[in-house]
């Protein structure tokens, strides 16, 4: 490596500045306004020796250039000015002296610096803050209803000797309060559950007192959901023998899957399940109603007339006839035996 001249200072280009031909550089290209400045030529010219290579290398990297011309310029006594730059050849060569205030440099780090510490600030305190609670139940789709459940039940006094209905959308537009004038009921339905619905809220179905009878429809959605008519029995059974060990005196009734227009292609697999289920009635202790076959017209298809404009609920008039089979089951129902007064 070739040894630096104390005297000189190499520059950015290819040449070398020498002693006083700096001032006299600076005579010419800016005039008087150096030539003005007696202190300028008296100040001692520093060596800055960044090494060879700075003025051999021109693709020398910009933040290095920028930095020798700074501490040059400062070593002078310079104000800021423009910076230009224009390549040769061979060289990358100053058209203007580079002149940047430090103060600037220090300025930009310390903005940069507080600006990156205000975001990790930012980010710890978001940190800190408490997560949300979780909606009820996120993982299925019935969480409100289920809330409104438990709300209906905190509103007022339990129903006692109540009747239960548990189900699907159709026990949930069942109006079953006029349906069954001087009962007390229950309605514990949601629309478009399936069987396994019911069974992971059962827990949060059951009213506050214990019902004297139970209604269930379950199993058509599973269908229509594309589920096998065995493993649609099977949870049905599973349901009722919940029901049964929960309430063990209360009358269950079943009600078979219904036929509807909109899902009349389903009808071979829901007699599939109606069958399998009511052959396990007597032996799971439950009452297996037939309110499919009321719906059907003389040709053997779904009444359209019994039917809502979306072909798959029934009206007031397929309700009726629901009605008139359910409130004859729960007619038929032994009297309870009075107490007898004991005499004096």
């Amino acid at each position: 490596m070739a040894a630096m001249n104390p005297g000189s200072v190499h520059g950015l280009g290819s040449g070398v500045v020498h002693g006083h031909g700096l001032v006299d550089r600076l005579v010419q290209r800016h005039g008087s306004s150096a030539a003005h400045n007696p202190g300028l030529a008296q100040r001692p010219r520093p060596s800055l020796a960044h090494g060879p290579g700075l003025a051999q290398k021109p693709g020398s990297n910009l933040a290095r250039r920028i930095a020798h011309s700074l501490a040059l310029k400062l070593a002078h006594g310079q104000r800021a000015g423009p910076v230009q730059w224009r390549c040769g050849s061979a060289s990358a060569r100053r058209a203007h002296p580079v002149m940047i205030f430090p103060t600037l440099i220090l300025r930009a780090i310390i903005l940069w610096g507080g600006i990156l510490w205000a975001a990790i600030l930012c980010a710890t305190a978001l940190s800190a803050q408490p997560t949300p609670a979780p909606k009820p139940d996120p993982s299925f789709p019935f969480s409100t209803e289920i809330e409104d459940f438990a709300r209906a039940d905190e509103a007022g006094p339990a129903v006692r000797d109540a009747v239960l209905f548990l189900g699907s959308s159709s026990i949930r537009l069942w109006n079953i309060r006029s349906g069954f004038p001087g009962r007390p009921t229950v309605n514990r339905g949601f629309g478009g559950a399936t069987t396994p619905d019911i069974l992971h809220y059962y827990p949060r179905l059951r009213p506050r007192a214990t019902p004297h009878a139970v209604v269930v429809y379950a199993g058509e959605n599973d269908l229509a959901a594309g589920a096998k008519p065995d493993a649609i029995a099977r949870n049905i059974l599973t349901l009722i023998g919940k029901l049964r060990a929960d309430y063990p005196r209360a009358r269950i009734a079943l009600l078979s899957l219904k036929p509807s227009p909109i899902r009349w292609t389903l009808w071979p697999g829901m007699t599939a399940i109606n069958r399998i289920v009511s052959g396990r009635a007597r032996a799971a202790g439950f009452a297996y109603l037939d309110v499919g076959s009321v719906l059907l017209a003389g040709d053997g298809l779904p009444d359209a007339s019994l039917f809502r404009s979306d072909g798959l609920h029934m009206n007031d008039r397929g309700y009726a006839l629901w009605n008139r089979l359910v409130g004859a089951w729960l007619e038929t129902e032994p009297l309870r035996a009075q107490p007898t007064a004991r005499r004096p």
